[in-house]
């Protein structure tokens, strides 16, 4: 008498291996694209910077009736002089005012411990840490800028790949759309197509909306303190402009060397530089960036933080840079691919804001 019953595998086996297949293939994905988290960051940066670069040449082209190759190439030359121009121009002062900005903020920054321990509040906070012995934290403190500089370099190599990635994609956009089309069903390339498209010019919106709030801040905050009278004003205000890019986070921190600079003339003008920036900010929040999300990408702002919050914990400081378009990229995912087909729901009035519809669903050029 047989002890077991032998049986041939039928269709109920051979779906559970394949479901475990395909389970131990996500998870590979998953464990791929977490390692490889930097490196997809580097892609969406390039993609950006290539998005900027074909809507100057798409404007380039419309005005002038010059081919996009040679629109491309005009606006890379124009881009790079200007840039060659600026450093040629400002470099020096630009350099001697950041030399100032550095020697100057460690005395700001003594100072304003030496008030803070003379605060009656302030002395009982600190009590508890007199018995600690500063001069341990010589080699923490080294050790830092030992990796501050490894990151200048690092991010130097990355901004080279962007530059060079994003003028690849910018100069045959149509191969690479084409080939990642491939990747979907027949029956549904020309719905990702639209998708890409419209992805294509929510970004290219976002970024000439974050264009006009950088070199207003910039501008705004650099005149301020010049007629505060304080040092650097303009070193101080192209960083504010530049780190106005990092929407919400980055207008606080382009305050900080401003008012440790100032502080480190008086209180007084540190008192007047944070009020200056309050009141920047105010303008911009109230006024600029209202005006120019009205033709441009209606991002809520709670989702915008929270964004930037949720990005820069899973993959680091870089993804500070590129949370926000990467969650506009995936909002308009959702509301193509599950509002609209799924749910069958029509586009929101209160969502993204939608370009118009013959340039959204039109047949996909694949």
């Amino acid at each position: 008498m047989e002890n077991s019953i032998t049986r041939p595998a039928g269709p109920d086996d051979a779906e559970f291996i394949r479901r475990i297949a395909i389970a131990g293939i996500l998870i590979l994905l998953g464990f791929a694209v977490w390692r490889l988290a930097d490196v997809l960051l580097l892609i969406f940066a390039a993609i950006l910077f290539a998005v900027a670069l074909r809507g100057l040449s798409t404007r380039l082209n419309s005005l002038t009736g010059m081919g996009f190759s040679l629109s491309l190439i005009v606006v890379l030359l124009l881009v790079g002089t200007i840039v060659a121009f600026v450093f040629w121009a400002f470099g020096a002062q630009i350099a001697s005012q950041y030399d100032e900005i550095v020697e100057r903020i460690p005395a700001a920054i003594a100072g304003i411990a030496a008030q803070f321990r003379t605060h009656p509040i302030a002395r009982y906070l600190v009590e508890p840490f007199k018995s600690l012995d500063i001069s341990t934290a010589t080699a923490p403190i080294a050790s830092a800028l030992a990796r501050a500089m490894s990151s200048i370099a690092q991010g130097l190599s990355y901004a080279a790949f962007v530059i060079f990635g994003g003028i690849y994609l910018a100069a045959d956009p149509a191969r690479y759309r084409a080939g990642l089309l491939r990747l979907i069903p027949r029956s549904r390339r020309g719905r990702y197509g639209q998708l890409l498209r419209y992805s294509g010019q929510l970004l290219e919106r976002w970024l000439l909306g974050q264009l006009v709030v950088m070199v207003t801040i910039g501008a705004l905050s650099g005149f301020g303190l010049w007629a505060l009278g304080i040092d650097a004003p303009f070193a101080l205000g192209l960083t504010g402009g530049l780190l106005c890019f990092v929407p919400f986070v980055g207008a606080i921190l382009a305050a900080v060397p401003a008012t440790l600079m100032a502080f480190a003339q008086s209180p007084i003008d540190a008192l007047y530089t944070i009020l200056l920036f309050i009141g920047v900010h105010l303008i911009e929040g109230n006024f600029i960036t209202p005006l120019v999300q009205d033709k441009a990408v209606a991002l809520a702002p709670v989702i915008a933080v929270f964004s930037t919050l949720i990005f820069t914990i899973l993959f680091g400081p870089f993804a500070v840079m590129v949370a926000v378009p990467i969650t506009i990229v995936l909002l308009a995912m959702l509301e193509m691919l599950y509002v609209e087909d799924v749910l069958r729901e029509s586009p929101s009035k209160n969502g993204l804001a939608r370009p118009p519809a013959d340039t959204i669903h039109a047949s996909s050029a694949v």
